[in-house]
């Protein structure tokens, strides 16, 4: 009996192989009892039958593993281990290379015994416990205490995490990175003191001067000893020896000692001669004369080689600046102390009058006077010899007593008024007796008369030029009594030949004026005297008149003509008669007779017939040329040779040129 159907009676089911005779598949496995036992040799009463974790059902459907071999690759994990733990092939071998226990799916580096999940993990830049971590934890860690966490020394800086000075340079390797890094320090190199002030090279401003370094306090002496970057910084405010100059500008600007107030020991501080006196040329390093020993240096002093001259004195009138404010006895230009109208300052600096007496001189005008209105010198006693009331730099002649400066002018060749003028401002035409009178008319038979003019009451000494003049004809030959008598004779025209005769003459009967002119002392004074000439000339003769005409410029002229016009005609008529001589010889030399045709009028009343009329022979022509038709002509022309002749000598006929018929 099976009552299962699985294939197995239920007798072997129950005695033999203790499965389930109503259940096929015993163990639940999803294999029946007969296939496990029969085909894949498992146990039909477990579902894992070598208890490996998986079902036999699944190893052999699924895995392909050996159901009854709980290793089937035999690598020593049991094929559940590894499908269902690992992940890895159950059918393949795993190794574990390193003989770490780890296999390699498990083991990070399965070529490194010392690398595996069951590692402790070291600081070496390996992932020792395979945590997909290097060295973590040691990013909190500091074994050596340098400030540095061991991470960061093994995988950043280099440094020994073991050892707090890596370099051993004094310096831990903590403050080397995180202090002085900046300044250029660093945990691996050695950092010099080559000073060995204290400072290494990287703290230090100068590491080869023991003078310089950050701990030092700053000296004077033009170093950056604090390193600060500042020189002397410490001395611009103070003032050591308290002479008004700070210590960095006495050792920089002025050389002055900053620890002496008086570094030239001339009584003045370096401060005052600096500042107040060094335009006027005060050196502190260069001692401070006071040579007239007034009290006053030599830069105060404007003569330091004279002791009445000084800054602290009053000013005197002695033609000195006292008081050295660049003016001289300036205190003075108010003061008059004679009361003479010039102040002290004028009467001593300028004049050398004495400022105390009013009449330096004595003459009885006080300077004042003298200077200011009279314009004298108030040191020469002034005279007035002609006792006229004015001195002698007044009066032109002192020793007149009618010439002074306002005394009246009269004309006298003198300067009476002592303008420097000569008989000026004088009405001469008032003074001078004229002879005849200028204010009318006078006439004057020019032919029979003598002319006489006269100027009377000249002053004899007055040095006079006098001209005399008629019209533009200077009347020098006709005057006389130093000039002051004219005379002009009586006129004999067409006899008398000279200028004035001629003139007069010339211009005939006709209003003539005569001017006298004086000239003295600069002045000119004009007499006029209108004059009506008169003037009879008897009339010329025909053969005077013939000649004026002709040797007039019209005559020239006429007479020029006529000889041109007689010339003229002369070369005409011979022209004339050459050029007939020369037909006659012509027609002679040709036998031609000399015949002279004359036209006649009647040639211009000579009727001519008219024209025939030709149309109507025009037309005929005109018909016939339309009917004649002409023959061809050949393709070619015949060329006919015509005989040559040669030209004998005696053929040759010489040609004569025969003139043609002149008519006259």
């Amino acid at each position: 009996l099976d009552h299962d159907d699985d294939g197995i009676s239920d007798e072997n089911e129950t005695l033999v192989w203790g499965t389930d005779p109503y259940n096929a598949d015993t163990d639940n496995d999803g294999i029946n009892d007969y296939d496990e036992i029969f085909v894949y040799m498992t146990n039909p009463t477990l579902e894992d039958s070598d208890s490996d974790g998986l079902t036999d059902s699944s190893e052999i459907s699924v895995h392909l593993t050996n159901p009854n071999n709980d290793d089937t690759d035999v690598d020593g994990l049991t094929d559940g281990a590894e499908i269902n733990l690992w992940q890895s092939n159950p059918l393949v071998y795993d190794a574990d290379n390193d003989s770490d226990f780890y296999y390699h799916f498990n083991d990070c580096d399965d070529q490194n015994a010392n690398i595996n999940p069951g590692k402790p993990e070291k600081l070496n830049g390996f992932d020792d416990n395979c945590d997909n971590f290097i060295d973590e934890g040691f990013n909190f860690t500091d074994r050596d205490n340098d400030g540095l966490k061991d991470w960061p020394e093994f995988h950043i800086h280099n440094t020994d995490y073991r050892n707090s000075d890596t370099d051993g340079d004094g310096i831990k390797d903590g403050p080397e990175v995180n202090v002085y890094a900046v300044q250029g320090a660093n945990p691996l190199i050695f950092d010099e003191d080559s000073d060995s002030d204290g400072w290494y090279w990287f703290e230090d401003c100068d590491d080869e001067n023991i003078y310089r370094s950050p701990g030092l306090n700053e000296v004077l002496d033009a170093i950056d000893n604090d390193c600060d970057e500042e020189i002397d910084e410490d001395f611009i405010d103070l003032d050591s020896d308290s002479d008004g100059l700070s210590d960095y500008e006495e050792y920089y600007n002025t050389s002055t000692n900053p620890n002496d107030g008086d570094t030239d020991n001339d009584g003045l501080s370096d401060g005052i001669e600096v500042n107040t006196y060094a335009e006027l040329g005060a050196n502190p390093l260069i001692f401070d004369e006071d040579n007239d020993a007034d009290g006053s240096y030599w830069f105060q002093d404007c003569a330091d080689d004279d002791n009445e001259r000084a800054p602290s004195l009053l000013e005197e009138l002695d033609g000195k600046d006292n008081d050295c404010d660049e003016e001289i006895d300036e205190d003075y230009k108010t003061i008059d102390s004679d009361e003479d109208g010039l102040s002290d300052y004028e009467e001593y600096n300028v004049i050398n009058s004495n400022h105390y007496d009013e009449d330096t001189d004595g003459d009885g005008i006080d300077d004042g006077t003298e200077v200011l209105v009279k314009t004298s010198n108030p040191l020469i006693f002034n005279f007035d010899n002609d006792n006229d009331d004015f001195y002698d730099f007044e009066d032109c002649n002192d020793l007149v007593a009618e010439i002074y400066p306002e005394a009246t002018e009269i004309w006298n060749g003198i300067d009476d008024d002592c303008n420097d003028l000569v008989d000026d401002n004088l009405k001469r035409q008032n003074l001078v007796l004229t002879i005849p009178q200028t204010q009318i008319i006078h006439s004057w038979d020019a032919v029979n008369d003598t002319l006489v003019f006269g100027l009377n009451n000249i002053p004899t000494q007055v040095n006079t030029e006098i001209t005399w003049k008629i019209g533009n004809y200077d009347l020098k030959e006709n005057i006389s009594n130093q000039g002051t008598r004219l005379d002009i004779n009586s006129l004999e025209c067409g006899k008398n030949k000279d200028n004035l005769t001629m003139l007069l003459c010339g211009n005939g009967t006709s209003n003539q004026q005569i001017k006298a002119t004086i000239v003295d002392s600069g002045f000119t004074t004009e007499f006029v005297w209108d004059i009506d000439m008169i003037v009879w000339i008897p009339p010329p003769t025909f053969t005077e008149i013939l000649l004026s005409f002709f040797t007039s410029s019209i005559g020239l002229v006429f007479i020029s003509s006529i000889v041109l016009a007689i010339a003229a005609i002369g070369l005409f008529v011979n022209f004339r008669i050459s050029r007939k001589n020369e037909l006659e010889e012509a027609y002679a030399a040709y036998n031609i007779p000399s015949v002279k045709f004359d036209y006649t009028p009647d040639y211009s009343k000579t009727v001519l017939p008219s024209a025939p009329d030709l149309s109507s022979l025009e037309s005929r022509i005109n018909i016939q040329s339309s009917e004649i038709e002409l023959p061809d002509l050949p393709a070619t022309i015949p060329v006919i040779q015509l005989p040559s002749k040669i030209i004998e000598e005696e053929d040759i006929v010489e040609l004569v040129d025969i003139p043609s018929r002149i008519i006259d």
